[in-house]
């Protein structure tokens, strides 16, 4: 293709494009293998909208091919999608006819468009998938059998479904969907035989089961979301939630993984790995500690986890962006941390357990993560850190942390200090600022003239973030000398 091809060809998906797709399709077309999109067309309601000359266009884009012309004219006043044209040359076209064969006609008609034609050495492929035109795909096609190649169309056909959820209808599949396309076909092309075909056998269980967006009812979508959107589809999360586990382990201990997973119930399996996606070391720590819980205990726990997570983003944050997830998400981070260093630090009778789970599912979202922390932190305060053995929690320690998180004023002054602090550059002092916030309450209440904690929560909710924050930390500094 041509500079002068290639600069008239991004000018048109430009024009015939929504602004945000407009950037990952320009990189994606000037990266991809001999510039082989040809074009993109989008649908008729927005085509009269668009300055461009039918003939100009096509003699650039088709080599004068009159066909062509023709074609280009005809899809202006169709009524499709977005399209892609992706130009094969006689080997290609060959090896996407063969992977064509092999499939059903419906999965066909998923991959490509019956306007597919032929101009000389060159196919014009009408793509509604990246698949055929990906090496990865191509060459990963060629060497499974006809059941796992159909199981493999199913993955891609169904995350073509999840884009729609996350950007509304569009056009093939880029960016962050065809990324964690290609990582997943990297772990299968690593994994032996035997368990290639459990994982894609589970990806296409998962992918049947995605309900396509239009069968939704009140489905919505905020295309400036930058989070991704939050869909309270199940089937969705199930089949992204799996897909991203898979990419987030090696071939090897994504196995030792669906092994573990395999040991709970089909509801539980996908609760952990809807935890998982979200927090691989977070969920995998879990994992390891709940066939240690009875069967009531690990039930609430998964029930109360998994409610925290269920609109969570299908596409996670990298951590420099996670102030971007909005309260409620952190505040689910936060209570997903915080209870699994409970369990890895500390060994709580399980009526425990269960008593503030029910307790804090009563609350609001910010108390519910203040809550856990107090638990956590004031924990850390009274007993000695064993990092070889897990610390057997006493009942008096458990009334004195009752005593804070008990009271909803203590509550929303760990929250605030936590959430309103400039967590967005450093997460890890908004916590350290709530912790000593835990710290000085525990530690005046013992003091004793018995500093009245009353007064002590008024004055400090009343400051701002950062008088706040050297308040506590001048009051931690003066009761620790005069211990």
């Amino acid at each position: 293709m041509s500079d002068k091809m290639m600069k008239r060809t991004i000018e048109y998906i430009r024009m015939s494009l929504p602004i945000n797709y407009f950037s990952q399709i320009s990189n994606f077309l000037q990266s991809s293998p001999n510039n082989q999109i040809a074009r993109v067309h989008i649908s008729s309601s927005e085509a009269d909208n668009l300055s461009f000359n039918d003939d100009e266009v096509a003699s650039d884009i088709f080599s004068q091919s009159s066909q062509a012309t023709d074609r280009l004219k005809q899809d202006k006043n169709s009524e499709s999608s977005t399209r892609y044209y992706f130009m094969a040359d006689a080997e290609q076209a060959e090896r996407i006819y063969n992977i064509l064969d092999r499939l059903s006609p419906e999965q066909q008609a998923s991959l490509i468009d019956t306007s597919t034609y032929e101009e000389g050495e060159t196919t014009f492929f009408n793509l509604k998938s990246f698949a055929l035109m990906d090496e990865d795909f191509l060459s990963l096609a060629e060497q499974l059998d006809d059941e796992q190649l159909s199981q493999l169309v199913n993955v891609f056909d169904a995350s073509t479904m999840q884009t729609q959820y996350e950007y509304g209808s569009g056009p093939i599949m880029v960016g962050p969907r065809k990324d964690k396309l290609n990582v997943f076909m990297d772990v299968l092309k690593e994994t032996g035989k035997e368990d290639l075909s459990r994982i894609l056998s589970r990806a296409n269980q998962l992918a049947e089961s995605v309900t396509p967006q239009s069968e939704i009812e009140n489905s919505t979508y905020n295309r400036n979301d930058i989070s991704a959107a939050k869909f309270s589809n199940e089937s969705i999360q199930n089949f992204s939630s799996f897909i991203q586990v898979v990419n987030d382990n090696d071939n090897n201990n994504i196995i030792e993984v669906l092994d573990k997973v395999d040991s709970f119930s089909t509801e539980q399996q996908s609760q952990i790995i809807n935890i998982m996606s979200f927090d691989k070391d977070l969920g995998t720590s879990l994992l390891d500690k709940l066939p240690e819980l009875n069967d009531k205990t690990s039930t609430n726990l998964l029930d109360y986890l998994a409610d925290k997570l269920k609109d969570k983003p299908l596409v996670n944050l990298p951590s420099y962006a996670l102030w971007m997830e909005g309260e409620d998400l952190t505040a689910s981070r936060s209570i997903l941390s915080d209870v699994v260093t409970l369990l890895d630090d500390y060994e709580i009778e399980e009526t425990e357990i269960n008593k503030m789970l029910e307790t804090a599912n009563s609350l609001s979202m910010g108390e519910q993560s203040a809550y856990f922390q107090i638990t956590r932190s004031g924990l850390e305060q009274l007993t000695q850190v064993d990092d070889n053995n897990r610390i057997m929690v006493e009942a008096e320690d458990l009334d004195k942390i009752d005593s804070l998180r008990d009271n909803s004023d203590i509550r929303q002054l760990v929250y605030h200090t936590r959430q309103f602090v400039n967590d967005k550059i450093d997460n890890g002092m908004a916590i350290e600022n709530a912790d000593n916030v835990v710290e000085l309450l525990l530690k005046s209440s013992e003091k004793s003239d018995n500093v009245n904690q009353g007064e002590l929560i008024t004055d400090l909710s009343a400051m701002y973030v950062t008088q706040r924050n050297e308040a506590v930390a001048t009051m931690l500094s003066h009761l620790n000398r005069d211990k």
